[in-house]
């Protein structure tokens, strides 16, 4: 399905299109400025503050001390953008989103391979896509947290089958619900249990694979149930507001200058859910990713 809906974009620029399509296609600008004004309102009312176009908040406007000292510069040569994708996001017009920018070109797209014990229907024909184009891929598991953990990891590695040059396996531990409901627990099952089962989903992982497993949270989940449990691991932090995301930096920090040493590795962070795209109608996750960390958490 996805190889012909490809062959109709070749066969046809989307600037023969008619109506209300041509339209979308013909003024989706290169950031996604329009996209975070019409949700601003709902951004205010779930995440607690208002989100900027994609070219200011992609960017870390803190200080964060690193190398000798300094602040981070506005460096985008230490950092890529990247997209994470599930069946969610619908068909994908792969050549179109290459055209864009968000300011910079994607450099690793990220994609649901399993939840639970099963599979993202569209994982397969997407990774086949984007490894073709030479975009460095990436493939997440979402953990069901009453599930079993064996059953999820060996379903994760027979769906996923990455291979040398993708981006280390990735863990998707969230709490139970969506929303900040104080009436729904984080959890569904006790803390302990949790953990251990994490424990047991990363062990099988990593001792097939022979690379860590990436861990991707909310920060509130992150620091009430995973920073001191996992500190082996990289994390991938959710945080939507332009304050980033602690410890999280483009760079690559030297031993002693920062307080978050001991495993406490943020690789990159998600900063927003609302993003527009070339080639994708619904909203997409951007993150923003240390160019090292992608090197270094590589299967090889």
């Amino acid at each position: 399905m996805l190889i012909a809906v490809l062959f109709c974009y070749a066969c046809g620029s989307p600037r023969k299109m008619k109506g209300k399509a041509n339209v979308r296609y013909e003024t989706m600008s290169e950031t996604i400025s329009t996209a975070y004004a019409s949700m601003e309102e709902m951004d205010n009312h779930y995440l607690g503050s208002s989100l900027e176009d994609s070219a200011k908040v992609s960017v870390p406007d803190y200080s964060y001390p690193y190398r000798n000292g300094s602040g981070l510069a506005d460096d985008m040569q230490l950092g890529s953008y990247v997209i994470d994708i599930s069946h969610h996001n619908g068909i994908i017009n792969w050549p179109l989103l290459l055209q864009d920018s968000v300011p910079k070109r994607i450099g690793c797209v990220i994609m649901k391979a399993t939840d639970g014990e099963r599979s993202d229907p569209t994982f397969a024909s997407n990774y086949k896509t984007v490894s073709g184009l030479g975009i460095k891929c990436g493939a997440y598991h979402y953990y069901v947290q009453k599930g079993n953990p064996v059953m999820q990891a060996v379903n994760f590695l027979n769906v996923a089958g990455l291979k040398p040059g993708d981006l280390c396996p990735i863990l998707d531990i969230e709490r139970n619900c969506k929303e900040k409901d104080s009436t729904c627990p984080d959890l569904k099952i006790a803390k302990e249990d949790l953990i251990n089962n994490l424990h047991t989903f990363i062990y099988i992982v990593e001792d097939s694979l022979k690379c860590k497993v990436i861990i991707y949270s909310g920060l509130d989940f992150y620091n009430h149930y995973l920073k001191e449990a996992f500190k082996d691991n990289p994390f991938w932090i959710a945080r939507y507001n332009k304050k980033g995301v602690p410890c999280f930096a483009l760079g690559d920090p030297q031993p002693g200058v920062t307080s978050c040493q001991g495993g406490d590795i943020k690789m990159g962070w998600q900063f927003t859910k609302y993003g527009k795209i070339k080639g994708i109608d619904k909203y997409t996750d951007f993150n923003i990713f240390c160019n090292n960390c992608l090197k270094q958490y590589t299967l090889r």
